[in-house]
């Protein structure tokens, strides 16, 4: 569910699918043992917190901060970039209307408004959405290939409570 309240349906490059099969995993685990207690209406939400919780834009970027300190800890400070997660949407934005995909498709991708809201478009366009999304994957690739930084990120993290601050 996004922030209005829409459902919004976006292809994910097969490379995201073992971290994802790794967290459903887990979240059986959690519900077995009686850990999971999410809000009503919230029991089907793919990321959550190990509790259940629906995950917030500071849990994002608090996650991303560890990420991006711990990519440039061999990095002398005054060296280091920051970013906000925004500016990864930009960055993502960026990539694939340089790669020539179509605005519509990319504003349909990132949740952006666009002139046609109409459902059936969203549908019709996850073929386009799966071939725009692996190529924004290789753009990804090639950028990580050419910046030492991003080499820390790891294919297999699942987010944890630990990540975050879980609040009662």
């Amino acid at each position: 569910m996004t922030k209005t309240g829409q459902t919004r349906v976006v292809e994910m490059p097969n490379v995201m699918w073992p971290a994802f099969l790794q967290w459903s995993i887990r979240r059986n685990e959690l519900m077995k043992s009686g850990q999971w207690h999410p809000k009503p209406g919230m029991e089907n939400l793919v990321l959550t917190s190990e509790t259940g919780r629906a995950l917030r834009q500071q849990d994002d970027s608090k996650l991303w901060r560890g990420v991006l300190t711990e990519a440039q800890k061999d990095i002398l400070e005054s060296q280091r970039v920051t970013w906000t997660m925004a500016f990864n949407r930009h960055i993502a934005v960026t990539l694939l209307r340089d790669a020539g995909i179509n605005e519509n498709l990319v504003a349909a991708m990132m949740g952006h408004n666009i002139a046609i809201e109409d459902r059936h478009y969203y549908q019709s366009q996850l073929s386009a959405q799966a071939a725009a999304t692996a190529q924004l994957h290789g753009e990804i690739q090639r950028y990580m290939q050419q910046h030492t930084a991003a080499t820390a990120l790891r294919d297999n993290d699942v987010p944890t409570d630990e990540w975050f601050n879980e609040e009662a």
